[in-house]
């Protein structure tokens, strides 16, 4: 197990443009994510309105824009708008001429396909907050099992999918409606 030394995240601010940039164990950038808030109304008493750049994560599932240093911009969103079940938080992802896609598992598991094969399993660990929010930027929060071999794309991908675009995991549907309802008083 592994909790990828040396990958790092910091904010990114320019020309009005918020968001996080995803940075190599050399320092170098590899992607900046951003959330375009402007097409989006903001969640529950705007609890979540730009917490990309406060948190580092993007909000509440909503879709995001992930662009490589070297390359197009992509979108990176949920799979269905339905809330209740985990295979609707699938995110595909398409860099590199290669498909990589975040399926959650359990809870506290997911995994990271690449072109159809598992290349990385994630499990969150357990210093995490509430409501799945890690405490700073330098926590990533999780650990991955490298279940194949991978090249810089697909460790930056890993990394990236388990920090910014969401923690290991997600809450089936009694769960959530759960979550929901407490969220509503």
């Amino acid at each position: 197990m592994t909790t990828m030394p040396g990958w790092t995240v910091r904010r990114y601010q320019t020309d009005g443009v918020r968001g996080v940039e995803v940075l190599a164990p050399d320092g170098t950038p590899q992607f900046l994510v951003t959330v375009d808030f402007g097409s989006t109304a903001p969640g529950k008493l705007g609890k979540f309105f730009d917490s990309l750049f406060r948190d580092g994560r993007v909000p509440g599932d909503r879709p995001c824009i992930v662009t490589p240093v070297d390359g197009v911009p992509v979108e990176c969103a949920p799979l269905k708008k339905s809330p209740f079940r985990r295979r609707s938080h699938t995110r595909t992802l398409y860099l590199a001429g290669r498909e990589y896609r975040y399926v959650h598992r359990t809870d506290r598991r997911a995994m990271v396909l690449r072109d159809g094969e598992v290349i990385a399993r994630l499990h969150r660990t357990w210093q995490w907050g509430r409501f799945s929010r890690r405490g700073t930027f330098d926590d990533p929060g999780f650990t991955a099992t490298t279940v194949s071999p991978w090249d810089r794309v697909d460790e930056g991908v890993v990394f990236l999918y388990g920090t910014v675009i969401g923690p290991p995991g997600r809450e089936g549907a009694i769960g959530y409606f759960g979550q929901e309802l407490g969220s509503g008083f």
